[in-house]
């Protein structure tokens, strides 16, 4: 199993590891902006980082 790195919501992880641009975050739905934290949760998991809900 992964070892935790570190612990992080999913929309710190999407601005400083996937550098997701903050101005594409304004503009996105609701519905857009829950479909990229949970992807940014699973990636997360994936890497061993522990997820703040």
């Amino acid at each position: 199993m992964a070892e935790i790195k570190d612990k992080m919501s999913a929309l710190i992880y999407l601005k400083r590891e996937l550098e997701f641009p903050l101005t594409e975050w304004k503009a996105l739905s609701a519905e857009d902006k829950e479909w990229y934290k949970e992807a940014a949760r699973e990636e997360m998991q994936l890497k061993g980082i522990l997820v703040e809900v």
